[in-house]
């Protein structure tokens, strides 16, 4: 059966991927860290473009009131989320895609050991506070209420969160490629 997590589940796996994703950062060196385009990401693009998500979705958790009800249908699962959107991802042209990143590619320029260390603690305090942000959430509020995501629609509060899981994954996957070479 999927896995529709927790608040205690997310809570844990964001500290978690916060984590991993440090260890990870802090072994990579400055230079690798900072070389990329926006055509060929370094570490650097997917951390900025990982902070900028994680720090949108928080600002939307902080601020309840403003978020939208929604049906108290059930959320989505981890897989399903994941496949959904694997499947409307392929659908989106690559342009597009390179466009989520312009704001990664002019905040990743400096190859300074200082930038990355100050772009890791960023990341860090994006992904700590969005899983300091849902202790105030209820189980059913998770559901009760909407996100909008720029590719997938309207998403439940939940099913948002779930959606950073993988997509954290995901770039992480992309930086451990990155450098293996």
């Amino acid at each position: 059966m999927d896995s529709v997590f927790t608040k205690l589940q997310l809570i844990a796996a964001f500290r978690a991927q916060a984590a991993s994703m440090c260890s990870l950062l802090s072994d990579i060196p400055a230079d690798v860290f900072s070389t990329g385009s926006i055509a060929d990401w370094s570490p650097a693009h997917h951390v900025e473009h990982l902070i900028n998500v994680a720090t949108r979705i928080c600002a939307g958790v902080t601020n309840q009131s403003a978020l939208p009800a929604r049906d108290l249908t059930l959320s989505r699962g981890f897989v399903e989320m994941r496949e959904t959107y694997l499947e409307t991802l392929a659908q989106v042209p690559a342009e597009t895609l390179r466009n989520f990143g312009t704001r990664a590619q002019l905040a990743a320029a400096d190859a300074d050991v200082q930038r990355k260390t100050h772009s890791i603690a960023r990341l860090d305090s994006a992904l700590t506070s969005l899983a300091d942000a849902l202790a105030a959430w209820s189980e059913s509020d998770l559901d009760a209420y909407g996100m909008a995501h720029p590719i997938l629609g309207v998403l439940s509060v939940r099913e948002m969160l779930l959606f950073a899981l993988y997509h954290n994954t995901h770039h992480e996957r992309g930086i451990r490629r990155i450098t293996a070479t």
